[in-house]
C-alpha cells in the first residue's frame, strides 16, 4: 500500500493554524494545508475535476521524507485537499516519493515516480482508484533497478511519460558527469518492465558561466516532452529545469523535433524571467485541448521564517502555453484568471 498517509491530528491542528493566520500566505495561488511543498506532479483532468498532485512534507516545512499532496478543483483556482496520496513505506522510497506523473494504463490511473532510499532514487510505479484517492504500490518496484550502468551518472529521478503506438516511453532526468545535462530514454509495453534506449539529448554543462541566464547545469531535472501547434507550424518542446550539485537553477526548454530515439535541438530558451522562482514546471493536455502548465515557485524567505509560520512553497497560478510566430512558447495566465479580477479602480494616466 501506500504506507502511512496520516499525520498525528495534533501536529495536523497546530500546522493549520499557524500556516492560516500567516498573513504572507497567498490567497489565490495554491498552497500546501501546511508543512513543506515543491514540484507539480500526475497533473491531469477527470470528469469536471483537474487534479493537482504535488511534493509535499506534511510535517514541517522542510524538504524531507517527501510525499504526494492531492488537491482538486473545477476552475484551476479554488482547491479542495484530498487525502495524501503516496508516502514513504519499507522499501525503494523509504526516504521519500518524488516527482513524477500520472498516465492512464487503459482503465488504471498509473503514477510512475522516483522512489528515494538513502542516496538512491529509482523509478516506481503506483496504481489508483477511478477517483484517483486510493493508490496501492507495484510489489515489483522499483520497475527499473538502477541507472545505466555504462554512464557516470551524476544524479537519476523525475519523470515524463507518454504512449507511442502500442508502447510506452519515459525519459528520466539525469546528468553525465564531465557533459552536462540529458534526459535519458527508455521503452516498455507494460509499464513494469522498461528497455534502455540512450540519451535522448546531452546538454553541455561547460558551455557557460554557471551564473548565466541560460546555463544548462550538470543534470536535468523535471524534463517534460511535448508539442505544441501553431498556426502554421508545430514544434517539440523539451522543457528541463538547470540544477548543479543541490542548488536549483532555472528553466529552460530546447524547440527541435523529436525524431526516433533522439531529440534534434534547434534552439535555447529561457523559459522564466524568474530564475529558480519558478522551477520545475509540469505541462498538461487538458480536453478543452489546452496545454497547462504549472511551477513551484520557491521561497524568497528565510528557511526560519519558513519554519516560523509551519508552511512553505507556492504554486504558480496556472498557465496557458501556445506556440508564437517565431517558434518560442507564448505562455499567458489561463482565461480562469480573469474571474478573480474585481471592479475597476483607476484607468486613468498615473500621474493623475
Amino acid at each position: 500500500m501506500t504506507g502511512d498517509t496520516t499525520y498525528p491530528p495534533l501536529v495536523k491542528a497546530a500546522l493549520r493554524e499557524r500556516a492560516a493566520s500567516d498573513p504572507h500566505r497567498p490567497r489565490f495561488h495554491f498552497t500546501a494545508p501546511a508543512g513543506w511543498l515543491n514540484d507539480p506532479n500526475g497533473l491531469t483532468r477527470r470528469g469536471d475535476e483537474y487534479h493537482l498532485f504535488y511534493q509535499f512534507n506534511p510535517l514541517a516545512p522542510v524538504h524531507d521524507r517527501i510525499h504526494w499532496g492531492h488537491a482538486v478543483s473545477t476552475d484551476l483556482l479554488h482547491w479542495r485537499d484530498l487525502p495524501i496520496a503516496l508516502a514513504p513505506s519499507d522499501g525503494p522510497d523509504a526516504d521519500g516519493c518524488w516527482s513524477g506523473v500520472l498516465v492512464n494504463d487503459g482503465d488504471v490511473p498509473t503514477i510512475v515516480y522516483s522512489g528515494r532510499h538513502g542516496d538512491h532514487e529509482l523509478p516506481c510505479i503506483a496504481t489508483g482508484s477511478p477517483d484517483l484517492v486510493e493508490w496501492t504500490k507495484h510489489p515489483g518496484n522499483p520497475v527499473i533497478p538502477s541507472p545505466p550502468a555504462d554512464l557516470d551518472i551524476v544524479a537519476f529521478r523525475d519523470h515524463c511519460v507518454w504512449r507511442e503506438g502500442d508502447l510506452w516511453r519515459q525519459v528520466i532526468g539525469s546528468g553525465i558527469r564531465g557533459q552536462g545535462g540529458t534526459a535519458l530514454l527508455y521503452e516498455s509495453s507494460d509499464l513494469r518492465e522498461w528497455t534502455y534506449l540512450g540519451p535522448l539529448l546531452i546538454g553541455d554543462s561547460d558551455d557557460r558561466s554557471r551564473t548565466a541566464l541560460d546555463w544548462t547545469g550538470t543534470m536535468w531535472e523535471c524534463v517534460d516532452l511535448f508539442r505544441v501547434d501553431g498556426d502554421r507550424t508545430a514544434s517539440d518542446i523539451l522543457v528541463f529545469s538547470a540544477w548543479d550539485d543541490g542548488v536549483t537553477h532555472h528553466p529552460l526548454y530546447w524547440t527541435g523535433r523529436y525524431e526516433g530515439d533522439r531529440f534534434v535541438p534547434e534552439r535555447l530558451h529561457r523559459l522564466d524571467l524568474g530564475g529558480r522562482f519558478f522551477y520545475a514546471p509540469q505541462t498538461m493536455r487538458d480536453t478543452d485541448g489546452r496545454r497547462l502548465m504549472f511551477g513551484w515557485m520557491q521561497e524568497g524567505r528565510s528557511d526560519a521564517a519558513s519554519i516560523a509560520a509551519g508552511w512553505s512553497g507556492v504554486m504558480s497560478l496556472p498557465r496557458s502555453v501556445t506556440l508564437a510566430a517565431d517558434g518560442s512558447l507564448c505562455q499567458y495566465p489561463v482565461d480562469e484568471v480573469a474571474g478573480l479580477r474585481g471592479d475597476l479602480l483607476s484607468a486613468g494616466p498615473a500621474d493623475g
